[in-house]
């Protein structure tokens, strides 16, 4: 496969002027979407990376790689949302949609056809994502059986300690909500599985709106010529990094 290259390109505000109003606003809600799944899917990779942890450190990190799956989750709903929206807001916006490239288009399909039936990415966000719903939480809780053993971890600050029980009550949540048999770790990797794949199209979508806007309005932004090139040779796999719960804090005194 044919390495492909990342550039910078820079472009002036006076370039988008002949932007309709209705279509800017697309272009920089669908550039938005694009770097917020962009951030949250990273977090998603680089908590679960914890192979090489003992626990509890180990228990701690999944315990916080759980939470950036339910934001990838909430977030991954509200994008759809919004450029859904802005997609069917007006005629100028409508004709986005048929101009988008072959993978745009698909993973449009593609999402209509997920969230045109029940998912559980709404409840997630409403629930457990962006909002805490104590009765959901204690829902989780009360589907344990009493002789279930939790656990904390408390620290001399606040920095290193962790409520384990709750997180175990949220992950059964997750787990009811999204229509698991039983709750397990594989089901909970399916999840995330998921949730990564959809907020994949979702991003597909976002760039090919952005990408198509801007080509129209600004065509010489995309000439290679005029661009910096990135050397990302050096830079860490996304597998790589790692983003462990329990730090070194030198209010602890591990200075």
């Amino acid at each position: 496969m044919a390495k492909r290259n990342t550039y910078k390109y820079t472009f002036l505000k006076s370039q988008l002027a002949d932007v309709p109003e209705e279509q800017l606003r697309l272009l920089l809600v669908s550039a938005s979407i694009l770097n917020e799944l962009n951030y949250s899917t990273r977090m998603v990779f680089f908590s679960a990376n914890h192979a090489d942890l003992t626990d509890p450190a180990s228990e701690a990190a999944t315990a916080q790689s759980l939470y950036f799956i339910k934001i990838l989750i909430g977030k991954t709903w509200e994008c759809w949302e919004a450029i859904r929206k802005f997609l069917q807001s007006s005629k100028p916006c409508r004709s986005i949609s048929e101009q988008l490239d072959s993978r745009s288009k698909d993973a449009l399909e593609q999402l209509n056809s997920k969230f045109g039936s029940k998912t559980f990415f709404p409840e997630v966000r409403k629930e457990l994502a962006f909002h805490l719903d104590g009765d959901a939480i204690l829902e989780g809780f009360a589907d344990f059986p009493n002789d279930t053993m939790f656990a904390t971890i408390l620290g001399p600050t606040n920095l290193n300690t962790l409520f384990l029980f709750a997180e175990d009550a949220s992950a059964r949540k997750l787990l009811n909500t999204s229509g698991a048999t039983t709750p397990s770790q594989h089901n909970l990797d399916q999840m995330a599985t998921e949730a990564l794949r959809t907020a994949g199209l979702v991003s597909l979508v976002a760039e090919g709106v952005a990408t198509t806007i801007l080509r129209q309005h600004a065509p010489r932004l995309f000439d290679h010529s005029t661009a910096t090139e990135i050397d990302i040779d050096n830079c860490p796999s996304i597998h790589e990094v790692i983003l462990p719960f329990l730090v070194k804090n030198p209010q602890d005194g591990d200075s």
